[in-house]
């Protein structure tokens, strides 16, 4: 199934976490020894920093971006 993925985009508030992110899906990390757990992208994975907002929803409809799969993981920390 992840062979699958061919486009990724992540919105990461945390910069230490995108940053790792980054590297996880980097092209290179196979070559240091890691493993891609992404390993049919077809482009290098968009790591945004910043958290998803409504208005980000609504240009990527306008630019006619869709996404198959939308995933919230730890969408309630940062939250006061």
């Amino acid at each position: 199934m992840r062979k699958k993925v061919k486009r990724y985009t992540a919105y990461e508030p945390n910069m230490l976490f995108a940053q790792r992110l980054r590297g996880s899906l980097s092209p290179g990390a196979e070559a240091d020894g890691g493993k891609n757990p992404l390993p049919g992208l077809e482009e290098e994975a968009e790591i945004r920093h910043g958290s998803l907002t409504l208005e980000d929803m609504k240009l990527c409809r306008e630019n006619g971006e869709r996404d198959d799969v939308v995933l919230f993981c730890h969408s309630m920390y940062g939250m006061k």
